[in-house]
């Protein structure tokens, strides 16, 4: 699975930082997703491989504007960059999703030439299935309904035993395909082999957990026992929460930190940052290092703090890896 960030402020773009978007590429496909769409999202996308034509489901933590001002301009693009060879989209938000959608397409007269499927969720926990991915849709608290996604790709299928085959009569060629895909064949002596009888057992796949804001990371720890990586928002530390008399309903660096530290995650990134955080030198004043220094204090696992146009990669075997630095790129091909 690939994660690429494309917006990591909170509430407000800043020179180096767009507001909130993540897309996410999952194993072995070309069709993506969207994890919030902030202002200028679809400018973000331009420095990326991403095809707006094969992007397959939004989903929306929450309706504030920096996670979700950006849909009616990305979903316009859509409809007049891609035309019939757009794929259906799929929308998941919070109640207020869909008149939100449907205001600014009647108000504006915004035409979409492709079908939009919007998922409103009304209570939570609740499963989706989505291009064969089970979602969990994970309650936040927040000043308003908030949202997270836990995704849990299907299981990676087992290994075909040529040893086992070969020791049956099977000589090797096409049909191996068929039997690495635990389908029945019929061999040429008439003989029906299984292909699940010669494969090893198939192993869950590396589950991530894409938080909405969220003022209290403990109530994540049911659903982060089975998950590999977090990435959650982290708008301030804990001497700046102080000093704003916890007015604002954000986790600190180290909130979450403790509660991924409790829950023995293997991988956390840390997103969503305020804007009092610059990326370097500010004279003395707050930089995105206190974030880094107050959550390494409480966490003992693989910590990242997200850039825009930073990709990770989660393999299959749940190692996490920075494969894209988070600099804006010069030219990237599209993916086909």
């Amino acid at each position: 699975m690939k994660i690429t960030f494309l917006g990591t402020s909170a509430g407000i773009p800043t020179k180096q930082r767009n507001v909130t978007g993540i897309a996410v590429q999952p194993y072995q496909q070309a069709d993506w997703w969207l994890v919030d769409c902030g202002e200028g999202t679809q400018h973000q996308l331009l420095y990326t491989p991403f095809s707006l034509s094969r992007l397959t489901t939004i989903f929306i933590t929450h309706l504030h504007g920096d996670h979700c001002y950006g849909l009616p301009g990305l979903l316009a693009t859509r409809a007049l960059q891609g035309g019939s060879q757009n794929l259906p989209l799929t929308l998941i938000g919070p109640a207020g999703i869909k008149p939100l959608i449907e205001g600014i397409c009647q108000h504006t007269q915004l035409y979409l030439n492709f079908s939009l499927n919007i998922i409103e969720v009304n209570s939570v926990p609740t499963t989706l299935t989505i291009d064969q991915h089970q979602v969990d849709v994970v309650p936040m608290e927040h000043n308003i309904t908030s949202y997270g996604y836990l995704i849990s790709p299907p299981d990676i299928p087992g290994h075909l035993n040529a040893t086992k085959a070969k020791a049956l009569g099977i000589p090797p060629g096409p049909i191996y395909q068929q039997l690495k895909q635990g389908k029945r064949v019929v061999l040429d002596d008439g003989r029906e082999v299984d292909g699940n009888d010669l494969l090893s057992p198939a192993t869950p796949a590396p589950k991530v957990l894409i938080a909405g804001d969220n003022a209290n990371p403990q109530q994540l720890l049911p659903w982060l026992e089975s998950a590999t990586l977090l990435i959650h928002e982290s708008t301030l530390t804990e001497p700046e929460m102080h000093r704003l008399a916890n007015t604002i309903h954000h986790s600190t660096a180290a909130a979450v930190a403790k509660a991924a530290n409790q829950a023995k995650l293997a991988n956390l990134i840390l997103t969503h940052f305020s804007a009092r955080y610059r990326n370097s030198d500010n004279q003395g004043k707050l930089t995105i290092n206190d974030i880094r220094q107050e959550a390494s204090e409480h966490f003992q696992g693989q910590l990242f703090l997200a850039e825009d146009w930073q990709q990770y990669t989660l393999t299959t075997e749940g190692k996490l890896l920075l494969t894209q630095p988070g600099q804006k790129p010069n030219s990237i091909p599209p993916i086909n």
